[in-house]
């Protein structure tokens, strides 16, 4: 074989290995070196085409395939002129011309359709690369159901004739579309599925994708270090590819995560960058989606002008685009920043573009999820200054909504939100135990998804209204103003504060004194007790009745076992994971405190021999003594080292 044939298969290689800067060093080294045959320069120019997709290249890439075409080996070869219209549908739709895809993709089922020469595996293969782009303009024009039934159609017709690869690619997509569609648990079945499939090829590329999926669902779920994880190994896997448009997506959810977790300077170091590399690439799409993620995190870091600077490129996007979910994404922003402002009319303005987006379709549940807890918070503003009770009937049935979608998409976040908004609610209706079950809520499924920024900022609230508990028992009624009851709550009654606010959030505002922790059989029985502070006196027997007691008491009144009581200057937090109960007493801010007491928790769960020994003796005796109890304390000391050795 010809030595320049011998390196075009190689080049050819390096594609299918994902190679991809390589294989475009190769083939810029070849044409400067050789000198190519017309086969081999009509080789070369396929190659080239390919390889500037793949890297993301997409403008260089329509060219390539334009100038061929025409030529007459193209229009004689069906596999070959597929291929190549089928890459073009790829460059078109990256680059968001959609109706070009559209009129590609008719164009070219007809031609799969009319070539008698493909075999019934080479329809299928080439309908497969169509109907997945299809399916894609579906999804980013709003039809995510109608998507999914295309791919869900497509996926029966492959199942049983494509190659891996081929297969991967359809159950990624359909994966992605569950997610779209709220159904996350089916979303992970599909993506396992194809990533069984894509760790056996070792197809890098499908793998960064893969992962970056994987890591997007996590963030939804609220498994933020999981998500991180996956975004991080698709982020260096993308590097390496070299595919600066899928490698802004990933940079880009990254920022999201630290975003949603409170991180706002850090977002906006991923956030930037995604946005320079998708202005270079230039798909509408997901320019409307680095904006909308961008204008968030500076409305929260106060940066006005440079929203305002955002907002006005992202109407221009709107404006050279007919896309119905890029225009919410911009009314939504747009809104976000007018409800920022100080001035009364344009936060009415913000209530209107929050109402329409809520009772309009779902065209993404998180932005729809978004407009609905907005539309409350601004109810509850109106509330403030009109005083008029009865915007609580029209603010309870939208929060009751926003929570009922909320879990069903497993939206932790803004269920945080939505129940210390409820809590809020609560105390203006001056039911305190209500509102201390809200907050203990919404802290809960704060702690459990790593929102570490909402949970701090709703642990200081449940502890302010703590503090104010004898205020609230020596009330006589209900007669005292809306102002007087959020004055005496302590709590804050903005949603969405200032950032110097927010930072103070981002860390408790002091640590807990440790005074005393308790270790008891959930019936009443002490098993073991230390004591931090020796002036701290009790009667064991006495103790332990009143801990039983205020266990039972907060198992009525919280449905859940998690909750703290004071006394005095004395904070208790229970928490019962049976037959055990476990109870520590403290000085000061709760947050780091129940964070210490879940991790300790947790720890002891999972070494499940150790547990089942401690259950054991609780069984027999009560008493925990011997190898069991140097095991456990030296669990213990490794989270309260403040402990006596």
């Amino acid at each position: 074989m010809n030595p320049t044939d011998d390196e075009l298969k190689r080049i050819e290689a390096l594609i299918d290995s994902t190679q991809y800067h390589l294989a475009s060093e190769s083939l810029l080294r070849l044409i400067t070196e050789t000198n190519l045959s017309h086969t081999q320069k009509l080789e070369y120019d396929i190659l080239k085409a390919t390889v500037s997709n793949k890297i993301g290249r997409f403008t260089e890439s329509i060219l390539s395939v334009e100038s061929l075409t025409s030529i007459p080996e193209i229009l004689h070869s069906p596999v070959k002129e597929i291929s190549l219209l089928s890459l073009q549908v790829d460059n078109y739709f990256r680059l968001g011309q959609m109706e070009k895809c559209l009129d590609l993709i008719n164009t070219g089922k007809g031609k799969i359709d009319q070539h008698a020469d493909f075999s019934q595996q080479d329809r299928i293969k080439h309908t497969a690369i169509l109907v997945n782009i299809e399916a894609g303009i579906f999804w980013q024009s709003g039809s995510s159901k109608k998507a999914l039934e295309l791919l869900l159609d497509l996926y029966e017709i492959q199942k049983d004739t494509a190659t891996p690869d081929e297969l991967a690619d359809t159950l990624e997509h359909i994966g992605v579309l569950y997610n779209e569609t709220g159904d996350h648990t089916k979303a992970l079945q599909y993506l396992d599925e194809a990533l069984a499939i894509v760790l056996l090829l070792q197809h890098n590329p499908r793998l960064a994708l893969l992962y970056n999926n994987f890591g997007w669902v996590h963030r939804l779920l609220g498994n933020m270090a999981l998500a991180l994880d996956y975004f991080e190994k698709s982020m260096k896997l993308e590097v390496q590819s070299g595919n600066e448009y899928r490698l802004a997506v990933v940079i880009n959810n990254i920022g999201k995560l630290y975003y949603q977790q409170g991180k706002f300077e850090q977002a906006s170091q991923y956030l930037v960058r995604s946005l320079q590399i998708g202005r270079k690439i230039g798909n509408p799409f997901e320019l409307s989606t680095f904006l909308f993620d961008l204008i968030l995190n500076n409305i929260e870091l106060n940066k006005q002008d440079q929203v305002n600077l955002y907002l006005n490129e992202f109407q221009k996007v709107c404006l050279n685009n007919d896309n119905i979910r890029i225009m919410q994404r911009y009314q939504l922003a747009h809104a976000l920043f007018l409800k920022s402002s100080d001035e009364l009319r344009l936060k009415f303005q913000a209530q209107e573009i929050f109402k329409e987006i809520a009772t309009g379709p779902v065209l993404e549940h998180e932005l729809t999820q978004l407009a609905l807890l907005n539309q409350c918070d601004l109810l509850l503003s109106e509330l403030l200054i009109t005083r008029k009770l009865e915007i609580l009937d029209e603010i309870s049935p939208l929060l009751d909504k926003l929570i009922y979608v909320a879990d069903n998409q497993h939206s932790y976040f803004m269920l945080a939100k939505a129940f210390l908004l409820k809590a809020k609610l609560a105390i203006i209706g001056m039911d305190i135990d209500q509102a201390r079950i809200y907050l203990s809520s919404a802290q809960k499924y704060a702690m459990d998804h790593q929102l570490d920024f909402v949970a701090i900022q709703i642990s200081e609230e449940h502890d302010k209204l703590l503090d104010q508990q004898d205020v609230w028992e020596s009330l006589p009624d209900k007669s005292i103003s809306i102002e007087e009851r959020i004055q005496i709550s302590g709590v804050n009654f903005q949603l969405l504060r200032k950032i110097r606010e927010k930072t103070n959030d981002m860390e408790p505002q002091k640590t807990e004194i440790p005074v005393a922790f308790i270790l008891m059989n959930d019936c009443g029985p002490m098993i073991f007790t230390e004591k931090f502070e020796s002036n701290f006196d009790y009667n064991d027997q006495l103790f332990g009745g009143v801990l039983s007691a205020l266990h039972t008491y907060c198992e009525e009144l919280f449905s859940r076992s998690f909750d703290r009581a004071k006394f005095g200057k004395y904070t208790i937090i229970l928490y019962s994971k049976s037959p055990i109960l476990f109870a520590y007493v403290f000085i000061g801010a709760s947050y780091e405190a129940q964070k210490r007491l879940s991790s300790f928790i947790d720890k002891l769960g999972k070494n499940q021999n150790l547990w089942a020994q401690i259950e054991a003796s609780v069984d027999a005796n009560n008493v925990l003594k011997g190898e069991i109890l140097q095991e456990f304390l030296q669990m213990f000391y490794e989270c309260f080292p403040e402990s006596k050795f």
